[in-house]
């Protein structure tokens, strides 16, 4: 496969667009005092682009991160986070010194709460030979593949950054493998070129850009196929490519989220929930979600439960205190799926706990920070009651839809929201209606 060839002409192609906000990187790492310094290497190449603005950070906090002690996972990401701040950036690029090589990974403030496609893991390293890093510029096929992987990391942010980013892909497209790269540095520098032409594709892949995917994955993983972490991070990319294939026009569908469902399966295998609590969490939260999509394609009730089932995995890491949103949208999709698992069993303990759950994500949207999120759920309350209620013909349960629906009413009143006003009120009739009925039987 190509890969590693520069070609001059491809120069110009790198220019930013005009409107383009400029991308703020800190460079973390402790230097090696023998040579010119890694990081003012790393950071002098960046600043040669006017799409970022590049800074460094002198505490070295996260020795052993990638080479070693992956224990200290919490550190890393909460210090790194701190930096980030401290430097108002949005990427931090970390690199350790190992023996002959050196390791990078990338870490971004949302990292975590991005679950579609393409999505990344702070885990994820790079490993080149340190002597890349020994001269005052990069090799230019070193730093397009680092420049394109940032880009693709703020693509979500900025459509901009895609069309940048396509270029640079382009160019990698185009590069040949070099003489002195051995055969252990391979399966990371595959996986890197592979997330990139994925994020430059997402969120539809046409079958040549699977296949294009799949090859890729393939040979990494039979060039080192003992490296869990590694290995963990294929299978997710394998998932993220059947994902986006499933988008696609005349994609078998079901048949595609089937696989992706596996591949994230065997990743999650690879990222032990006590010591890559995130990763484990992310990957639960993305399997709970196909699951549920498989359940709306098949109608088989076995997908809504587990799709309930990893949705209560990924609960238990992002939690309300460390991910209020996310746990508040978590509490959210619980209620939803709940309330339709209990309406297709008649449970009326199911559908109490769906009731819980909706309000629990009023926790985080409250009546005074998030009014119409608030009033919205309040309105999901008084479904899952009134359909319920309509149901098993029981009064209660209508009065208590009648309750919410009030609630809800109220505030989009305030907020003279006349379309959610009309809504409210076509199902108050509906449910007063009901309760009439019922107590004139």
């Amino acid at each position: 496969m190509k890969f590693f060839h520069w070609h001059k002409k491809n120069n110009l192609e790198t220019s930013a667009p005009a409107t383009l906000r400029p991308l703020r990187i800190v460079i973390s790492g402790r230097d090696d005092t023998t040579t010119i310094g890694f990081k003012k290497v790393i950071a002098d190449s960046f600043e040669k682009l006017p799409f970022f603005v590049v800074s460094t950070e002198t505490d070295s906090t996260f020795i052993n991160f990638l080479t070693g002690d992956n224990k200290n996972f919490f550190d890393f990401f909460d210090n790194g986070n701190k930096i980030l701040q401290k430097h108002h950036a949005q990427i931090l690029l970390n690199f350790e010194s190992h023996h002959n090589n050196l390791v990078i990974n990338f870490l971004t403030p949302d990292m975590y709460l991005i679950s579609t496609p393409p999505f990344f893991s702070t885990l994820y390293k790079i490993c080149l030979p340190i002597s890349y890093f020994q001269n005052a510029v990069l090799p230019n096929a070193v730093f397009n593949l680092l420049v394109a992987t940032c880009l693709a990391l703020c693509s979500k942010h900025d459509s901009k950054y895609n069309k940048l980013h396509a270029r640079f892909v382009k160019i990698l497209s185009k590069n040949k493998k070099p003489e002195d790269i051995d055969k252990p540095y391979i399966p990371n520098i595959l996986f890197f070129l592979a997330f990139n032409f994925l994020a430059s594709k997402a969120p539809y892949l046409e079958k040549q850009d699977v296949k294009l995917i799949l090859n890729l994955v393939h040979t990494a993983y039979k060039t080192d196929g003992n490296n869990a972490l590694l290995n963990g991070g294929l299978f997710c990319l394998l998932g993220q490519t059947y994902q986006c294939g499933a988008n696609s026009k005349k994609a078998d569908a079901e048949l595609l989220i089937q696989r992706a469902i596996n591949s994230y399966k065997k990743a999650l295998k690879n990222f032990n929930r006590y010591v890559f609590p995130y990763d484990y969490g992310r990957l639960s939260l993305v399997l709970a979600k196909l699951h549920f999509s498989i359940f709306k394609l098949s109608d088989e009730r076995q997908f809504l439960r587990d799709a309930v089932s990893y949705l209560r995995e990924a609960e238990k890491i992002f939690t309300f205190q460390s991910f209020p949103h996310l746990w508040a949208d978590i509490q959210g999709d619980l209620g939803y799926w709940l309330t339709s698992l209990g309406m297709l069993s008649h449970n009326k303990e199911i559908i109490e706990i769906a009731v819980q759950n909706y309000k629990n994500r009023q926790r985080a949207y409250t009546s005074d920070t998030y009014p119409e999120l608030w009033a919205y759920t309040e309105k999901n309350i008084g479904d899952t009651y009134y359909y319920f209620g309509k149901d098993t013909d029981n009064v209660s349960y209508l009065q208590k839809a009648s309750n919410h629906y009030l609630n809800a009413l109220d505030v989009f009143e305030k907020l003279k929201d006349t379309n959610s006003v009309r809504l409210i009120e076509n199902l108050l009739d509906k449910t007063d209606e009901k309760i009439l009925h019922l107590n004139n039987k």
